[in-house]
C-alpha cells in the first residue's frame, strides 16, 4: 500500500533480488522457508485490509505459488 510518489519503491530497494521459495539454495544454507511462511511474511507486510485489496491480495497468493513452484527452473 505504497503511496503514489513511492510507486517502484520495493523494485529500487531490491537491488536485484530474486524471491524464491524453498529452494535448494536456500535448504543448502539451511535456510527455512515454505509456501505457508512466505504467503504469511507478503501479507503481514502488504497488510491487505481494504475491500480494494482483493486482486492484490490474490495477485500475492498466486506468485507465492510461482515463486516456490516452477519459477525457478525459468533461470
Amino acid at each position: 500500500q505504497e503511496p503514489e510518489q513511492s510507486l517502484g519503491g520495493q523494485a529500487f530497494w531490491s537491488l536485484g533480488g530474486i524471491f524464491l521459495v524453498d529452494s535448494p539454495e536456500q535448504r543448502r544454507m539451511r535456510i527455512r522457508d515454505s509456501h505457508d511462511l512466505a504467503l504469511e511474511d507478503w501479507l503481514g507486510t502488504a497488510a491487505f485490509d481494504r475491500p480494494e485489496d482483493l486482486w492484490p491480495r490474490r495477485w500475492a497468493e498466486a506468485y507465492v505459488g510461482f515463486a516456490a513452484g516452477e519459477k525457478r527452473s525459468w533461470l
